[in-house]
């Protein structure tokens, strides 16, 4: 199994707006901006480029700043950590006390002193998972709301963007495994899809006829005992079943009384063990290693299931 390319780090600071904007402009390309003068001003920036994904964190003093951008063909979500900003499209203003997704039209801010963390996902892509998802293929992606519905919602936001950072991000021998990147992705665009509101949200799958059920569970589970070393997601199972994931769920409940996620997990964990057992223990090979190659992203979570597995833990397993 390859690997990808690594993440791409960027730190940057500056003082001076003309130093400043050319930095942003690979990230907001038809930003406008202009600020009151140079006194006072300080732009730093952070990002993280994973591909599907790429993560920044900036702090813009500025007096008096105003800057308008538009965001077709991307969904930036991001969250207010300091300071204040003002933000609206059109007439319709966006609110900042909460995770705020930008909206895919032209905007406008105006800021003083703002520090803000976001995420930046490919549109084409997360549409393509929501397809996939819901069964609505061939449809766009339109996101009628700026804001979480529910404070429900935005602690489920939170939580996925901490994980993703902290848990992920930091992570480059994780992150190097494709299977680990594409499960970022999915985590993160499933929660996009379920916390800002959008055309795909509310859909209603189509029901499964039950005769259909055994054959398509068949299918599935046969994608995914043959592509356990590939990056896929439950998503793409449900592509290959032909169904949406909605219903391919409803048929593994109804047939084995499980998820399709848990026997992807339970494939690749058997997988895992089973290049513990045949690891040379004198080879570089470690349970990390082994780990992120069938997609665990924890070692201490994939250590907990293969105790719960096989009674014995993966250091113990390793060589033997």
């Amino acid at each position: 199994m390859t690997g990808v390319k690594p993440l791409s780090r960027m730190s940057f600071a500056a003082t001076t707006p003309e130093e400043a904007f050319p930095v942003l402009h690979p990230f907001f390309p038809d930003a406008r901006m202009s600020a009151s003068g140079a006194e006072g001003f300080r732009f730093d920036l952070d990002v993280v480029d994973a591909g599907l994904i790429s993560t920044m964190r900036y702090r813009f003093a500025s007096p008096d700043s105003v800057a308008t951008s538009d965001g077709t063909g991307v969904v930036t979500i991001g969250h207010v950590l300091g300071g204040s900003v003002r933000m609206a499209a059109g007439k319709a203003e966006i609110d900042m006390t909460k995770p705020f997704l930008l909206p895919p039209r032209p905007f406008q801010g105006r800021w003083d002193d703002v520090h803000v963390g976001g995420l930046t996902l490919d549109l084409a892509e997360v549409e393509r998972f929501a397809s996939l998802v819901t069964g609505r293929e061939g449809e766009r992606l339109a996101f009628t709301g700026t804001a979480p519905a529910t404070p429900a919602l935005s602690r489920l936001w939170t939580a996925t963007v901490r994980t993703l950072n902290r848990d992920l991000l930091r992570d480059d021998e994780a992150m190097a495994s494709p299977l680990v990147r594409r499960a970022a992705f999915g985590q993160v665009a499933l929660a996009v899809l379920a916390v800002f509101p959008n055309t795909h949200l509310a859909e209603h799958d189509p029901s499964l006829a039950a005769g259909a059920v055994p054959v398509v569970v068949r299918r599935a589970k046969a994608f995914m005992d043959d592509n356990l070393g590939s990056p896929i997601t439950t998503a793409d199972v449900a592509a290959a079943a032909g169904l949406s994931l909605r219903g391919l769920t409803a048929a593994f409940r109804r047939e084995l009384d499980t998820t399709p996620a848990a026997y992807l997990r339970a494939g690749r964990l058997a997988a895992a063990h089973r290049d513990l057992v045949i690891s040379d223990s004198t080879s570089r090979t470690t349970v990390s290693v082994v780990a992120h190659r069938w997609g665990f992203t924890n070692p201490g979570r994939f250590a907990v299931a293969h105790r719960a597995q096989y009674g014995v833990s993966p250091r113990d397993t390793l060589g033997n």
